[in-house]
């Protein structure tokens, strides 16, 4: 396996490359690339790396030679949507999430996989998550996120796998099938679903009871990555939230608002970012021990921001102090660890960063006004009696003439999938309960209760879209 590359050599890399070259200052530019530091280095966004491409698109005739080409988000233009990485440094950066997991102990030799992944046009998530249980050792059941779920409870007779890995939307719609069905799926495959590995959207509790229940899963992890930096980081894995868990009065594991995914730190250097003042919280290469049982509340919030992520296995193409609008904070990791892997070095090479959620979606602007996605889940969809499983919501605008006196110009469209059956008032009743809970009596809330086919979908990944504002198109 390809050894990392030093910083040294990562910051001399991008000193020329067309990625930065336009952001660093002439002074930078004039000296030596050797001299060269972290700190002075720019902040690099999704704007400047497709800038960056856009100019080697149409000037370099080799760029797409050996290239790993994957779909990102963030831009209108067809270009754009697109993320460039070298093959073999793509080869080695798969490798190297593999290994991670095999240290973690989320995936092993042992394993059998079922595979539920995207596969559609020019999104990879299928060969990637293929690829990395292949290099973790495990049986891979290439089964595909578009196979039917009758089928997929086929495969499970036949191959009787151990673990599930897909989007969390994808397991959701499985364990419904099952459930709809009266399936006991440990009775019919002869093995209990021990584990579910995730990727790319956030399972909420409901879910992963849910899900546990239905497919008899005992453990749950998630891997963390995206177009620009691959799969990068890994939770470990943990014991399936109960049901009891939902109740905060019988619950011994409240919700924490953070999700925690380990690093090897020979891989990828993390730094938190302050949005406000442009000052860096906090560092890998400089970790302040946090997190202990003396730590004061307010002293661990002085030290969450966003995450900034500087790769050590891009070079062709590096990626160097890379905003990734992820808000999160640094913490040694004092978990279990498989150091008997070739390659997998010593603790000291690993830590954790907490994950509190991306910045654009923590709330979403109503007539000038801020909705707290937390507060709504609160106040309204997260409350037992809605058995709410999925929901999305659709923003928009009332045409002029359907404006009326003291009414809002927005509209708001909650699309909701519940767990099970529901009374016909179902609709009337939760909106009735936003209305008066959330939003106030001016606004045109209407909610929908559908299946998971009326939910929309990203366009290029296939992922499960929370909040679709269309009042700008």
């Amino acid at each position: 396996m390809h050894k990392p590359h030093t910083l040294q050599e990562i910051l001399i890399q991008a000193s020329t490359h067309p990625y930065y070259i336009n952001l660093l200052t002439p002074e930078q530019q004039a000296q030596s690339p050797t001299s060269l530091t972290l700190p002075a280095f720019p902040f690099l966004t999704k704007d400047h790396l497709f800038a960056g491409i856009a100019h080697l698109l149409a000037t370099d005739p080799t760029f797409l030679h050996g290239i790993y080409i994957s779909p990102t988000g963030g831009t209108r233009s067809v270009i754009n949507l697109f993320n460039f990485t070298c093959s073999r440094e793509n080869r080695q950066i798969r490798k190297h999430a593999s290994r991670l997991i095999r240290v973690l102990g989320l995936l092993g030799p042992t394993d059998i996989v079922a595979n539920l992944h995207e596969v559609t046009r020019m999104y990879q998530s299928q060969s990637l998550s293929a690829a990395i249980i292949e290099y973790a050792e495990a049986t891979n059941l290439n089964i595909t996120v578009s196979c039917q779920d009758a089928d997929v409870v086929g495969y499970g007779e036949f191959f009787k796998p151990t673990a599930v890995f897909a989007l969390p939307s994808r397991v959701v719609q499985l364990a419904r099938y099952v459930k709809e069905e009266r399936i006991e799926w440990g009775a019919r495959t002869g093995r209990p679903m021990d584990k579910m590995l995730y990727t790319s959207e956030t399972l909420s509790r409901e879910h992963e009871v849910f899900v546990a229940e239905a497919l008899g899963i005992k453990q749950v992890g998630s891997l963390y990555g995206s177009a620009e930096l691959g799969p990068c980081a890994a939770s470990p894995l943990r014991p399936v939230l109960t049901r009891e868990d939902l109740d905060p009065e019988t619950t011994t594991r409240p919700e924490l608002g953070y999700r925690e995914f380990v690093v090897d730190r020979k891989l990828l250097l993390v730094e938190v970012l302050d949005d406000n003042t442009g000052e860096i919280l906090a560092s890998s290469e400089n970790p302040v021990v946090v997190g202990g049982e003396e730590e004061k509340e307010q002293d661990a919030a002085k030290r969450k921001g966003e995450l900034v992520f500087t790769s050590m296995l891009k070079f062709r193409h590096p990626i160097v102090r890379y905003r990734t609008g992820d808000i999160g904070s640094i913490h040694p990791y004092t978990g279990p660890l498989d150091l008997t892997i070739k390659g997998s070095g010593t603790r000291d090479d690993y830590f954790i960063f907490r994950l509190y959620g991306r910045i654009p979606q923590k709330s979403f602007t109503v007539d000038g006004e801020y909705i707290d996605i937390q507060t709504l889940q609160k106040r309204c969809l997260s409350k037992p009696e809605f058995d709410v499983l999925e929901w999305q919501v659709i923003l928009d605008r009332l045409a002029a003439e359907e404006v009326e006196t003291g009414e809002a110009h927005d509209t708001v469209e909650f699309r909701i999938v519940t767990a099970g059956d529901v009374g016909e008032d179902y609709e009337d009743v939760v909106t009735r309960t936003l209305i008066k809970d959330v939003f106030g009596p001016n606004l045109k809330v209407t909610v929908r209760r559908v299946s998971y086919s009326e939910l929309e979908r990203g366009r290029n990944a296939g992922k499960m879209l929370k909040i679709i504002d269309r009042r700008s198109a």
